[in-house]
């Protein structure tokens, strides 16, 4: 295979011993069809073609008079035939748009049009399998009566799902170096400037999805205010009495973070404790996730927190992580819940960046969102 964006000139073969090889049109990689331009056509009609497969199938078992309900039918083409039409779109989904070769400032038209129209396709029969409807029914009314976005809202909800994946990756993967903005050097004044500037990376298919969401961390008791503030509260109890309270505010975060953050800051108040070396510490939180992951596998999200709090109770030795029903009017989780919705009326860190699971639901979000402003969801 000799991948090339130019005219098919001349394509040699490959000699192995005696055998001679010719090139094929399109060669198989992961599931992907790499064909020798990089259109992806020969992924996408091979994909949909087994999604039209599937499609059909859910078809067969139902008509306009009776079939299976139309709510299981559903359930079966956003877990069979969604997946398989949908496969390998991260490799080759561009968006709506994209930089021009030559002028890379300027946007225009991705020209994937066709590859869409033939994914609506098969789309459009799988949604005639939910619903018993005619040949004539409006494709709008389908989208809407069935419950399935259109292709381009599938595409862009993988995307940004995409995006979310690619903030969770360690800085030393090769997708995460591929995202990263060339750090300019120190200027020297003795060089004109125009020679010290680093030259201006494209915008890659990769560099843009990464900007449709902030950047994160990478690899008790919280609370979330009505305007989405986040934030903690602990509380240090001994014989009965509280001995040691606190309360903070995180930057764009989740309640589970904000968990495994108080968690943290009542650890470390409990250890600052004189007594605290020869007793043991039993740290209560009503966030039954928050408390798996501090006593198990660090989750993606926070996940500093988490290997702090695990590296001190650690070194403790006598630290133990319970859950506790939460609005049980429990004295020292009522106090903690209080504190948590002290620490969200306080300011915003200034270093404060997004976690993972505030990303995640931003994008699922983002999603929702573009599919209620679609048209045919909000013709009455």
């Amino acid at each position: 295979m000799h991948f090339s964006r130019r005219r098919r000139e001349t394509e040699p073969p490959v000699c192995h011993g005696d055998m001679e090889k010719q090139p094929e049109a399109a060669m198989r990689w992961l599931g992907l069809w790499l064909d020798r331009k990089l259109t992806f056509k020969t992924h996408v009609e091979k994909w949909t073609a087994k999604a039209e497969a599937v499609a059909h199938h859910l078809w067969s078992l139902g008509n306009t008079r009776r079939g299976a309900l139309p709510s299981a039918v559903q359930g079966a083409v956003r877990a069979c035939v969604e997946p398989i039409l949908l496969f390998g779109v991260e490799a080759w989904y561009p968006g709506t748009t994209s930089p021009r070769w030559r002028q890379p400032t300027k946007e225009g038209p991705s020209r994937i049009q066709q590859l869409v129209r033939k994914m609506s396709k098969a789309l459009k029969q799988a949604i005639r399998a939910i619903l018993p409807t005619w040949k004539t029914t409006p494709i709008a009314v389908l989208h809407r009566e069935g419950g399935i976005p259109p292709v381009h809202q599938l595409l862009e909800a993988r995307r940004l799902r995409f995006s979310a994946r690619i903030k969770s990756l360690d800085h030393a993967h090769p997708l995460a170096k591929r995202t990263t903005e060339i750090a300019p050097r120190p200027i020297i004044k003795c060089i004109k400037l125009k020679y010290q500037l680093p030259p201006k990376a494209f915008p890659t298919r990769l560099r843009r999805t990464n900007k449709l969401l902030a950047n994160c961390q990478r690899p008790t008791d919280g609370s979330l205010s009505p305007t989405g503030a986040a934030g903690y509260g602990f509380t240090v109890h001994q014989n009965g009495h509280s001995i040691r309270h606190g309360a903070g505010r995180l930057g764009p975060a989740e309640v589970f973070d904000a968990e495994a953050k108080g968690a943290l800051e009542g650890l470390k108040a409990a250890l600052n404790l004189p007594q605290s070396v020869t007793q043991k510490i039993v740290v209560c939180l009503d966030n039954i996730a928050a408390a798996k992951c501090l006593r198990g596998k660090p989750p993606d999200s926070s996940q500093r927190v988490f290997l702090t709090f695990q590296a001190l109770a650690k070194t403790h030795r006598k630290t133990e992580v319970r859950w506790i029903p939460g609005h049980t009017d429990i004295p020292g989780n009522e106090q903690a819940d209080i504190l948590a919705k002290t620490g969200c009326a306080q300011p915003e860190p200034a270093d404060a960046v997004p976690t993972l699971a505030f990303l995640r639901k931003t994008a699922r979000q983002r999603s929702k969102i573009a599919l209620s402003h679609e048209q045919c969801f909000t013709t009455s």
